[in-house]
């Protein structure tokens, strides 16, 4: 859900939808990304040590229903056809191709991100709910939450780049072709620099808040009531995976979701996969700006 579906048309039209695998990678991206893996690595042997062992779960109980998600679910929807159909026929429209409609598109992804949240907010004040107990925002003070975020973040980066590495060998052997992430390609290759800074913000701020709000904060205790912390884990990191529509990073995704959550439990504040998710996006970031300064 980081962009709509028509990005694929979008990063076709911009002709980026493929990269060469002989492109060669500077040593200063290799050092980098040694010191990124070495620091994760290190951030994994002290979370092992620290949770290993506990069974404490600390994500607290759901102040809605599975009504409410299926509501919600329901919304979410509708607006993503809405606003496709609504991109479409603004290019139809005034003739501009989708490529040429990215800084519409993410303006208004990220209004209507705000509104959905602002809509949250008045559901719950509506029903005197307490949204910062139930999204556990009280567990830890927040600069603890922000550093065990950090820390979490930089521990996901091995695993997931394991395992995406693994499936890019698997699908070289078997002569499969493998695609960036649309959102990336265009990230990557696009000349505007005020879309490449609303791209950044949309990834890094944007996303992770309201991601985690909807996957962590709102699906996911629902789903541990009805189904147990295990299968409601794996059901809301698959759903996450899913929503990205690239299949080749899967599992990598699935891996990330079942993380964020996990991270959510141990610490029982929402803070901390929201900070997670956050420190992930701007590592990979980090990484395009890097790719386009080289280019």
């Amino acid at each position: 859900m980081l962009l709509p579906t028509f990005l694929t048309t979008i990063a076709a039209q911009s002709g980026t939808l493929t990269t060469s695998p002989d492109e060669a990678v500077p040593p200063s991206l290799l050092l980098a990304g040694a010191l990124v893996i070495l620091t994760g690595l290190a951030c994994d042997g002290f979370l092992l040590r620290r949770f290993v062992g506990k069974t404490e779960w600390k994500a607290p109980e759901p102040a809605w229903t599975l009504r409410h998600l299926a509501a919600a679910a329901g919304i979410l929807l509708v607006l993503l056809v809405a606003s496709n159909v609504f991109y479409l026929l603004f290019s139809c429209a005034t003739g501009t191709p989708l490529n040429g409609l990215m800084l519409l598109i993410i303006s208004t992804e990220i209004i209507l991100r705000i509104l959905l949240f602002a809509l949250f907010i008045l559901f719950c004040r509506r029903r005197a709910i307490n949204l910062p107990a139930s999204l556990g925002l009280t567990a830890l003070p927040q600069t603890s939450a922000l550093r065990w975020g950090l820390v979490f973040g930089l521990a996901s980066i091995p695993p997931v780049a394991a395992i995406q590495f693994a499936i890019e060998q698997i699908c070289n052997r078997l002569g499969i072709e493998i695609h960036e992430q649309d959102i990336t390609n265009i990230f990557t290759h696009t000349g505007s620099t005020p879309l490449v800074i609303m791209l950044a913000v949309f990834a890094v701020i944007v996303a992770p808040v309201f991601e985690e709000l909807l996957f962590r904060g709102f699906a996911y205790p629902i789903l541990k009531r009805r189904c147990g912390k295990i299968p409601a884990l794996l059901i809301v990191g698959v759903v996450f995976a899913l929503i990205h529509w690239h299949w080749p990073s899967f599992l990598a995704l699935t891996l990330l979701g079942i993380g964020f959550g996990i991270a959510y439990e141990m610490t029982g504040s929402l803070l901390v996969p929201i900070t997670m998710h956050a420190t992930f996006n701007a590592i990979m970031v980090g990484k395009i700006f890097f790719d386009r300064l080289a280019q």
